[in-house]
C-alpha cells in the first residue's frame, strides 16, 4: 500500500486499524457499564488482555504498570477477586510497542465515556469501582504517543512494524472480550 509522503503515521495508523478496532467496539458494546456484572466482565476483559500487553510496554518504557491494580481494587470492591491463573494469555505479541501504547492510551482516553455509563447505576459497588475508569495518568502517556506519532511519515518499516503492534493490541484485547464473554464468532 502506498501513502502520501506528507501523511504522518497516525492517521494511517487510525485508517489500518479501524476495522479491527469496530470489532471490539462491537462486542465489548454488549456490556451493560452499569450492571455490576457486565462491568467485572469488562475490568477482567482488561486484566487478561493487560497481562499479555504489559510486557511488551514495560520493555519499551511505556508506564501503564499501575493499571492491573486498579483494575484488581475495582474488581474486589464488586465481589469479584481477579484470579491471575484464571486469566488467559495471549502472548507472546508482534509488533513495535508504540502501536500497543496507541491502543491503551487511546481506550483510556475513550474511558470518559464508559464512566459516564457506569454511573447511570444505582449500584453502590459499581459506583466505588472507579480506580481504572478515572486513572488520570494514561492522559500524559496519550500526548507522548501523539507526539511520537507525529514524528514519523506514513511508511517505512517501522512504520509497519508499529502498525502491526496496534493491529496485535486489538486482537490480543478481542480475544480476551471473546474468551471472557464467552463468544464463539
Amino acid at each position: 500500500m502506498t501513502h502520501p509522503a506528507h501523511l504522518t503515521l497516525r492517521p494511517r495508523l487510525r485508517s489500518e486499524t479501524a476495522e479491527v478496532h469496530a470489532r471490539l467496539d462491537s462486542t465489548m458494546s454488549r456490556l451493560d457499564m452499569a450492571d455490576a456484572a457486565d462491568y467485572g466482565s469488562f475490568l477482567e476483559i482488561h486484566l487478561s488482555a493487560l497481562q499479555s500487553i504489559m510486557p511488551r510496554l514495560v520493555e519499551s518504557g511505556y508506564e501503564f504498570s499501575h493499571l492491573p491494580a486498579l483494575i484488581e481494587r475495582d474488581l474486589e470492591i464488586l465481589g469479584r477477586p481477579s484470579s491471575p491463573a484464571s486469566m488467559a494469555s495471549f502472548g507472546p505479541l508482534p509488533g513495535d510497542p508504540l502501536g500497543y501504547a496507541y491502543v491503551l492510551a487511546g481506550s483510556q482516553m475513550g474511558a470518559k465515556i464508559l464512566n459516564r455509563r457506569r454511573l447511570l447505576t444505582s449500584n453502590e459497588k459499581v459506583v466505588r469501582a472507579d480506580a481504572f475508569l478515572r486513572d488520570t495518568i494514561a492522559s500524559g502517556i496519550w500526548n507522548m504517543v501523539k507526539i511520537r506519532l507525529e514524528g514519523f511519515s506514513a511508511a517505512g518499516p517501522q512504520q509497519d512494524d508499529i502498525i502491526d503492534g496496534a493491529l496485535a493490541c486489538f486482537r490480543c484485547y478481542g480475544a480476551a472480550a471473546k474468551t471472557g464473554l464467552l463468544i464463539n464468532d
